[in-house]
């Protein structure tokens, strides 16, 4: 089965406890940690070891996580020290379930079912420069928006490869509409 489709059951039960407890914003960041933290040279290293076993891989990351010193958490407060609890279960089952390595993609996809429960989506825009008037951008924003019938958060970046245009991402709805594209379309049709 596709690591996306594994991950997609973790990311919405997390998202019905976040959207229960009023809590999508905290988990979002806890999500987004922990795939750091997963990704950490040393960690990955010691995770690996034949000699942990899957509650001692859930515990490390954890205390990783939390910044755990000396036995000690930094968490102060009932629900800091609820959350983490919330998230060494988390742990756990991923780590009995051998799905770990699945938190990046947890994460990504509570963050998309945040955005549709919010009415707001994440747009990616390339263009060749750097330097798009403000009227532009803001025009682009109220297009993309009625035409997706969501708030529209730009992501704004620049590729000098591709020439001209725009290239504009909002998750499997691409429009490019970059000069190098264009030349990439005409290429293939000349060669039909």
């Amino acid at each position: 089965m596709e690591p996306r489709t594994l991950a997609r059951p973790y990311a919405r039960a997390i998202f019905e406890i976040a959207s229960a407890e009023d809590a999508r914003g905290d988990w979002g960041s806890i999500l987004e940690a922990l795939a750091v933290t997963l990704g950490a040279p040393g960690l990955a290293q010691q995770l690996r070891s034949p000699l942990i076993d899957r509650d001692g891989m859930a515990d490390i990351i954890a205390d990783a996580l939390f910044g755990h010193r000396g036995g000690q958490t930094q968490a102060t407060t009932d629900r800091d020290a609820a959350r983490e609890a919330q998230v060494r279960a988390l742990l756990r089952l991923l780590a009995e379930n051998r799905r770990l390595s699945l938190v990046p993609l947890v994460a990504e996809h509570f963050k998309d079912l945040c955005a549709r429960a919010e009415a707001r989506v994440d747009v990616d825009v390339v263009t060749a420069t750097d330097t798009v008037p403000p009227e532009q951008q803001d025009a682009l924003q109220q297009a993309i928006g009625r035409r997706l019938a969501r708030t529209v958060v730009l992501h704004w970046s620049a590729d000098p490869a591709l020439i001209g245009g725009a290239l504009i991402r909002a998750g499997d709805w691409v429009v490019d509409g970059s000069l190098r594209g264009e030349l990439q379309r005409l290429s293939q049709e000349l060669q039909r």
